[in-house]
């Protein structure tokens, strides 16, 4: 556990800057979790998930979430949907895959060294295109900034005309960042036997989850819309305060098109 404010060297490309977690972190929630850091003899305040904000400092966003916090749902899901496929006959180099909440491009990446060879990603934010093409250029095919939740014929003909079989989203749903109708809308330009790959926050798949994401996925089980193949809970990454945040894992294979709850 942090029981003082911890002060960490993150080095980033050509500078390393000093980032300070405060002590007062125990109990906050993941979306509300709070760092600073000094470059250039500035300090600034965010929160962990003020994404465009991060990603406009060049490597801050994976040294911060993945190496200073240990965050290892890219490549636990990754690894999983892998496994999946090979159990099943296929590889990843089968797979036409969209990547919803895209972000920088860290799992597009991954999933372009795991052997996928055609890759869209997805994000609501401009940042977070910007971010890919100087972070990961080479991880995919095409980047749609987009809110699904909203009507844009010209970004839905753009994902259509890929001709998806994979969705895969990696800690992006859930905190009001991904609601369940954009997850829905995403999932639906599948078709039948596509597959999904996804973690979530566990707490968002209990019964009393208010985020709309448990009702979701236990009727899209219950319905036969999804077939699950695999289901794992593991650590996520460590809180700032230290503790292990817990997420689940799910690889699956589409039956039919899901019905916002």
């Amino acid at each position: 556990m942090r029981s003082n404010t911890t002060l960490e060297d993150i080095t980033l490309p050509q500078r390393t800057v000093r980032v300070s977690f405060p002590k007062a972190s125990e109990g906050v929630d993941q979306d509300e979790e709070c760092f600073e850091f000094e470059d250039g003899g500035k300090r600034r305040r965010l929160r962990l998930h003020d994404y465009a904000a991060i990603y406009a400092t060049p490597g801050l966003y994976e040294s911060l979430v993945y190496r200073a916090l240990k965050c290892r749902s890219p490549e636990r899901v990754v690894r999983s949907l892998e496994d999946s496929i090979a159990a099943q006959g296929q590889s990843l180099a089968d797979l036409r895959v969209v990547d919803l909440g895209a972000g920088n491009g860290i799992v597009g990446e991954l999933l372009r060294q795991a052997g996928v060879r055609e890759l869209v990603g997805i994000d609501i934010l401009p940042e977070a295109a910007k971010a890919v093409s100087r972070d990961h250029p080479q991880a995919y095919d095409d980047y749609v900034v987009t809110d699904l939740t909203a009507s844009n014929p010209a970004a839905e003909r753009r994902l259509r005309s890929f001709a998806p079989n994979c969705l895969v989203t990696v800690a992006a749903l859930g905190f009001g960042d991904i609601p369940p109708e954009a997850f829905v809308k995403a999932f639906n330009l599948l078709p039948p036997a596509g597959w999904l790959a996804m973690c979530i926050k566990d707490r968002f798949l209990e019964e009393d989850d208010d985020s709309g994401f448990g009702r979701l996925v236990r009727a899209m089980v219950a319905d036969g819309t999804i077939e699950v193949l695999h289901r794992e809970r593991y650590v996520h990454r460590r809180s700032i305060a230290g503790e292990a945040l817990y997420y689940v894992a799910v690889v699956a294979r589409k039956q039919r098109h899901a019905t916002p709850r």
